[in-house]
């Protein structure tokens, strides 16, 4: 009722304008509805500017959360495969390894190499080797990493080289490898 009423009298006072006012009052409503529709559209840009922001932030996390998800995966695969193989070597230690290399590989250390403990996580300890061999040739040193590569069990953790004068090198090798943590403890 209230509606039909305003309605009503919106509708006389309409018809009472003349054509001067009735144009005047129509361009200034038809300027406000312009205004009005101009606005609700530059929010609703405004919005889905702003919704395709977080999304593609959100994308961003899903791809980073997906690399973390398969870096997990993979790290536990590794983690499997290095359990594997340390249940298969149990009697292995780095000390027996390294003197048996040296001696298939007819190579001599210089003296002071001991193995050391260090902790990596929870569950694995990297018992490490530092060794120094002098007077080497390029080629003994390329079969002698050779070889260290064929042993799973074990890796080349750093080698630092250095000439000499005659033509041959100076190697500091460390190798390493894990052992569980309840195995050094």
């Amino acid at each position: 009722m209230i509606i039909t009423e305003l309605f009503n009298k919106l509708v006389a006072y309409v018809e009472a304008l003349e054509g001067r006012d009735f144009r005047l009052h129509m361009a200034g409503f038809l300027g406000g509805l312009c205004v009005v529709t101009g606005l609700m559209v530059y929010s609703v840009q405004e919005k889905k500017r702003d919704l395709i922001t977080k999304l593609q932030a959100l994308n961003k996390q899903t791809i980073k959360a997906y690399h973390i998800i398969e870096d997990n995966r993979r790290m536990a695969k590794e983690e499997l495969r290095l359990r594997q193989k340390l249940d298969q070597e149990r009697d292995f230690t780095i000390n027996g390894f390294f003197e048996q290399f040296c001696r298939e590989q007819n190579l001599t250390p210089e003296i002071g190499w001991e193995a050391r403990s260090e902790q990596v996580n929870d569950k694995f300890y990297e018992v490490l080797l530092s060794a120094t061999f002098k007077d080497l040739t390029a080629d003994r040193l390329v079969k002698a990493l050779d070889e260290l590569n064929k042993k799973d069990i074990v890796y080349v953790k750093e080698c630092t080289i250095k000439t000499t004068n005659n033509r041959k090198i100076n190697v500091g090798l460390t190798i390493a490898t894990k052992r569980y943590k309840s195995a050094v403890e």
